[in-house]
């Protein structure tokens, strides 16, 4: 069976963004949540791949009247793009730079765009609320800044708030936060936020009957294993750490006592230390 970014989009809009966050942190270590967007429609959610634009500080001995265009980056960007696609752009380094407003972004309406993305600024809140996107960015900006950073690159890598994303990443918006993840996973990720979401569901019902003195001694028991005596398990772990170290001395130094073991090697023609294979 396909599975569509439709029934992704359905599968996500149960889901809250904490879950997706902590379904991406169970598969990688790099940070993939933006914090503190705001959207002209509040309340609103937005999810799907990206396109990417890539805007660059300003300069006065470089102008190109396409390369530096929003336009003509966002047609760019667009070429082959898959339906409903979030449009990503960083900030250039201005995060309080109107990246774009209404007259730019009615592109966007007029395409087949779910939604906007950005760490900068836009302008035109009032204008954007009543586009057929769901557009979140830092806050909203009424200076004009093409003085200070304008697109230089589309579907390229851009990073945002901190946070890398690649054309073709998926990104989930919310009230909440933003989180970014990579396409080759999405799947996964879903079925991991679903599990965790049916298990906080679970340890709500179970929070009203539980036994208070078992849970202040052994804490919330969904989901983990049976429990294990802490002191023996340390005790087995110390004791096998121990037979490991015993046992590569010996492969190396041969089956001397401690304390002898440099001279033991010395006299057998061996090494006198002990180093890790390259």
């Amino acid at each position: 069976m396909t599975i569509t970014d439709t029934s992704r989009r359905e599968r996500i809009s149960c889901l809250s963004c904490s879950a997706i966050v902590d379904a991406v942190g169970s598969l990688y270590r790099h940070p993939a949540h933006i914090v503190d967007l705001v959207s002209p429609t509040p309340g609103a959610a937005v999810f799907g791949p990206a396109i990417t634009i890539q805007f660059f500080p300003a300069r006065d001995d470089y102008r190109h009247s396409a390369d530096n265009d929003f336009a003509a980056q966002f047609y760019r960007a667009l070429m082959g793009a898959p339906p409903q696609a979030v449009v990503v752009m960083s900030n250039g380094g201005h995060p309080d730079a109107a990246l774009a407003g209404g007259r730019k972004l009615a592109r966007l309406h007029y395409q087949d765009i779910a939604g906007l993305v950005t760490d900068g600024r836009l302008r035109d809140f009032d204008e954007i609320a009543g586009y057929s996107f769901t557009a979140y960015a830092r806050g909203e900006q009424v200076r004009q800044s093409g003085d200070r950073v304008v697109p230089v690159a589309a579907n390229v890598p851009v990073e945002v708030a901190g946070v890398g994303v690649y054309p073709g990443d998926y990104v989930y918006a919310t009230p909440a936060g933003t989180v970014v993840v990579p396409r080759t996973d999405i799947d996964a990720v879903l079925a991991a936020a679903e599990q965790r979401e049916a298990r906080d569901a679970e340890l709500v019902r179970l929070a009203a009957t539980e036994d208070r003195e078992t849970v202040s001694r052994s804490g919330e028991q969904l989901g983990r294993p049976p429990e294990q005596d802490e002191p023996a398990a340390w005790t087995h772990a110390a004791m096998w750490q121990r037979g490991r170290r015993r046992r590569i001395r010996a492969h190396f130094l041969g089956n001397a006592p401690r304390g002898a073991g440099a001279a033991h090697a010395r006299a057998h023609g061996g090494p006198t230390r002990y180093r890790a294979p390259r």
